[in-house]
């Protein structure tokens, strides 16, 4: 009759790999739970000793299987239960390359979130130990310095090194998005508050706001309102250096002036938030903007529309000879009294520039037909209209001076120089008679000109006696 021994009849360590005939202990002859690692003595148990399948899990009691007892290789896909192995019964550095078969390690065989780092020695894991797919999202506790949220840059980073997003390839940094944007200074302290209105926004706490027109600029930035006092920095842009980040944008959801709309750092070089002062300003979208007054919109073009400029756009010296083309100017573009003195450049006006009777007297101010803006014969009698030219639009005038003989004098000089245009139109009368102007006068009755000292001087052929008059009407300049 053979033998059977319960465990409470075995003394520690009795059984040794002498005792033990090749094969003999089968699943039959092992109570459940009856093998405990106290139970069994140094290297007793031998793989010729064991049948193949013979140890299950019901026979190995909790925590019988320790590092030292398992062979290299041992552990195989099959004899693992699904989620047997848990973080709890893995300790610090235990698993090493040597004791996983290839492949033994599949999805199934981990249970979630079981491997973290200071589970497993360094470089021990290698692509053979896993099987294809094995590993998931939710298998993986990443965490460490291996893979790291760097709040300064706004990026991720994997083993030291930062993470490329979409946003970075296209030159910017977008940021989470805020409620609303003050534009305007405010109190940092009290301004912003939770029950404070931003942009029409009754702002409550938790929410994200950028401030964007800080007198101090080094406060503007993305911040977190609290229920009370100064909002905090955000998380995303907080305090510190942020040397040598890309254009950093957020977009605004809400606002009565600033919704839907995005803003972007265009402060350059190296940044700490904080110190340096930071410029926020609105990007442009085309689909935000409308044609004004004047202006048309065509998709992604905006024109002046025909006849958009008028006299109340342009300002004052804005219009000049370059940027008028050639017979651009006709009488139907000049308003009555616009073309004064001022405007005309001297010798502007040619014949050819004047329509046939296009000159009237409406078209021409006080005082703005001056020499010096004609060109010699430009104006011909067809070019003036009938009763055109009016004594008030000739900047010269008539003056008269009066002279009483002494019965010697035979020179008499005005109180004016006259334009030598207008000196052949000088005219004198002596005792109410005409008298001839002449280059040398040498009868009675003639007279001469020429210029003394800057005024004009007459000279008689003979002297005007005692209590003769002359008079002498010639033109002089109203200026």
């Amino acid at each position: 009759m053979a033998l059977q021994f319960v465990r409470r009849q075995i003394a520690n360590a009795a059984i040794d790999a002498t005792k033990l005939d090749s094969n003999a202990v089968i699943t039959a002859k092992i109570n459940n739970g009856a093998v405990t690692a106290d139970k069994l003595g140094a290297d007793s148990v031998i793989t010729a000793k064991i049948q193949d399948d013979a140890v299950t899990s019901a026979k190995i009691a909790d925590g019988a299987v320790v590092a030292a007892a398992l062979g290299a290789g041992a552990v195989l896909t099959a004899a693992l239960a699904d989620d047997a192995v848990s973080s709890a019964k893995i300790a610090d550095s235990a698993i090493i390359t040597a004791l996983i078969a290839d492949d033994a390690v599949t999805q199934a065989k981990i249970a979630d979130n079981a491997v973290g780092s200071d589970q497993i020695i360094a470089n021990s894991v290698t692509s053979s130990e896993i099987a294809n797919n094995a590993v998931t999202s939710a298998q993986a506790a990443i965490g460490g310095s291996d893979a790291v949220w760097n709040y300064a840059t706004g990026k991720l980073q994997l083993n030291g090194v930062a993470v490329a997003t979409v946003a970075d390839v296209a030159g910017q940094a977008w940021k989470d998005s805020v409620r609303v944007v003050a534009t305007s200074n405010g109190a940092l302290n009290t301004a912003y508050a939770n029950g404070q209105t931003v942009d029409g926004i009754t702002l409550a706490t938790n929410d994200r706001i950028l401030l964007a027109g800080q007198t101090t600029g080094s406060e503007n930035g993305l911040y977190v309102v609290k229920a009370s006092g100064a909002p905090d920095r955000a998380a995303d842009m907080p305090a510190g250096a942020v040397s040598g980040e890309k254009a950093v944008c957020v977009f605004v959801r809400e606002g009565s002036a600033n919704a839907d709309t995005s803003w972007i750092l265009s402060t350059d070089g190296s940044i700490t938030v904080g110190t340096t002062a930071l410029t926020f300003v609105q990007q442009a979208h085309l689909a935000e903007l409308s044609a004004g007054t004047g202006l048309s919109k065509s998709g992604v073009t905006i024109s002046i529309s025909q006849g958009g400029v008028t006299a109340n756009e342009l300002g004052a010296d804005a219009v000049i000879t370059a940027k008028i083309q050639d017979d651009a100017v006709t009488t139907a573009k000049i308003a009555d009294d616009a073309i004064t003195a001022a405007l005309i450049a001297d010798d502007a006006v040619g014949s050819a520039a004047i329509a046939d009777d296009a000159i009237t007297s409406a078209l021409i101010a006080d005082n703005a037909v001056v020499t010096a803006g004609i060109n010699n014969g430009a104006v011909t009698g067809a070019k003036m209209a009938n009763d055109a030219v009016k004594s008030t639009q000739f900047g010269m005038q008539f003056k008269a001076k009066s002279f009483t003989g002494d019965g010697s004098a035979t020179t008499f000089d005005l109180d004016d120089d006259v334009p030598s245009d207008f000196r052949a139109g000088i005219l004198a009368f002596a005792n109410g008679q005409a008298l001839k102007q002449v280059a040398n006068p040498s009868n009675v009755g003639e007279y001469g000109i020429s210029v003394n000292s800057g005024v004009i001087r007459l000279t008689l052929n003979d002297t005007l006696s005692n209590q003769e008059d002359l008079v002498v009407w010639h033109m002089v300049d109203k200026s």
